[in-house]
């Protein structure tokens, strides 16, 4: 009886210990992701800050309209904050919100004649929302099959952080 309480414990042990390096690997490979994705990020906005005409950020903003930039970023930042206190569907619904938006600013930025100027600011925007879509596709995931959001919250809050700059680089 004693052999058989040892052997179930030990197997416990070494049960605990796959799922806690499963979970490193996950986090290791989600900071390796968002180191390289960090990199081609500050590639991307320091190409806008030397390419853009001074007066283009407030003729963007303009054209896209200032609703539609509060709308978003109001969006993401509660979305984050959802996910920090756990209201699982608020932040999928807000990340949601945001993807929308995300699509209404690249069809209201699309210019064919002011394209040129235009095409590193918009090379931005979309690659920071298929960022989001990926997120949100991973993150219904986790709904459905009742999983922490774990790494991809974090990277969540990473695309947080790269909407607000992205806001400061292109629109103001």
């Amino acid at each position: 009886m004693t052999q058989l309480f040892i052997h179930e414990h030990a197997q416990e042990r070494a049960n605990d210990r796959a799922a806690e390096q499963a979970l490193n690997a996950r986090f290791v490979g989600m900071a390796t992701f968002m180191a390289a994705w960090t990199m081609l990020f500050v590639a991307l906005c320091l190409a806008v800050l030397a390419l853009r005409d001074p007066a283009f950020g407030p003729v963007l903003a303009k054209a896209l309209g200032p609703g539609r930039l509060a709308v978003a970023t109001t969006a993401v930042i509660m979305s984050s904050l959802a996910m920090v206190f756990r209201f699982r569907w608020l932040a999928i619904a807000l990340v949601s919100v945001f993807l929308v938006v995300q699509v209404l600013l690249l069809l209201a930025a699309f210019d064919v004649e002011a394209l040129r100027p235009r095409s590193i600011a918009l090379l931005l925007t979309m690659f920071h929302a298929a960022h989001g879509l990926v997120v949100a596709v991973a993150l219904a995931r986790s709904m459905l099959t009742k999983t922490p959001f774990g790494a991809w919250g974090i990277f969540w809050h990473t695309l947080m952080v790269a909407w607000l700059v992205i806001c400061g680089v292109l629109f103001w």
